[in-house]
């Protein structure tokens, strides 16, 4: 398993922290500040849990989910009909794969222009 962010998230944001950089199943991501990041979830067993604070839902801009799972999830429908509402968060429930928590992001915000497949 992989999870990581793009060299602008590295470079602006040192406050990001993984707790496993060898990229270990259960590993806990924080991106987050004012500027676009990229999470990357990839997998070739499971992925975990995982969270991501600071993810700007938007149309066009904003931050990005890349999620290379499986061809069960290489879709905006097929991701979204995974997610779920818990509080004031969206959770994306993979079954055996794992989660990713979208800390304060509400599920009504996300559209397909959120993800990145592959």
């Amino acid at each position: 398993m992989r999870a990581t962010h793009d060299q602008a998230t590295f470079r602006d944001h040192t406050a990001a922290r993984m707790k496993d950089p060898a990229g270990a199943a259960g590993e806990e991501l924080r991106p987050g500040g004012a500027s676009d990041d990229t999470s990357i979830i990839d997998s070739a067993g499971e992925i975990g849990t995982n969270m991501i604070a600071d993810f700007r839902a938007s149309n066009g801009t904003g931050d990005k989910l890349r999620l290379d799972l499986s061809d069960a999830y290489d879709s905006f429908a097929e991701v979204i009909a995974t997610a779920s509402q818990s509080g004031g968060n969206t959770v994306l429930d993979f079954g055996s794969l794992g989660t990713v928590t979208l800390t304060g992001v509400a599920l009504t915000k996300l559209v397909a222009d959120d993800f990145v497949f592959g």
